[in-house]
């Protein structure tokens, strides 16, 4: 909310962005009766930003994924999630580097079920641009993330993000 409250008072002065990004990761699950599993995680997302100074980049959307079936090595199978999430993150990127910090408020359901179930996700992640135009950059970054599930002992993440973020500076729109 406050991410939110910050956007519409600072688009005024900021620059604007639309980003879109995937995520392919693994998920490292932990039932409490069993073995841990390996799980492939995808997702898609869609968001919008701003970047009150330089170096500084707050985005927040929307994602659609999935979590596919793994077994563990006693054979107890962890059945797939469909993931809707919001979510929000932070960046620090002083040049070509820096790092990013993310919430994930996740809407899920196991595959084959009717039952929602929300968990919250904190995900921190060095974070690479490359500038390709001057209103279009690629980033890359490597997210390690972890859930705060019920259904699971534990459970975490980790694995590679790219995004391409589109946007209009001060400086091309002529309000600087």
């Amino acid at each position: 909310m406050l991410l939110l409250i910050l956007a519409v008072s600072a688009s005024a002065w900021a620059d604007l962005s639309v980003t879109v990004r995937t995520r392919q990761a693994v998920l490292v699950a932990k039932d409490i009766r069993f073995d841990p599993a390996v799980q492939p995680l995808f997702e898609l997302d869609v968001g919008a930003g701003f970047r009150p100074v330089e170096e500084w980049r707050l985005v927040a959307g929307v994602s659609v994924g999935q979590i596919g079936e793994a077994a563990t090595l006693s054979g107890i199978l962890y059945r797939s999630v469909a993931l809707r999430s919001a979510w929000a993150s932070v960046s620090w990127v002083p040049g070509r580097s820096g790092v990013e910090i993310g919430v994930r408020g996740v809407l899920a359901s196991y595959l084959l079920g009717l039952r929602l179930f929300f968990y919250p996700e904190v995900t921190v992640a060095p974070v690479f641009v490359l500038q390709l135009t001057e209103s279009v950059a690629l980033l890359v970054a490597t997210p390690m993330g972890w859930q705060l599930r019920e259904d699971l002992a534990w459970s975490a993440t980790a694995g590679i993000q790219v995004s391409l973020e589109a946007g209009v500076s001060r400086a091309a729109a002529g309000r600087r």
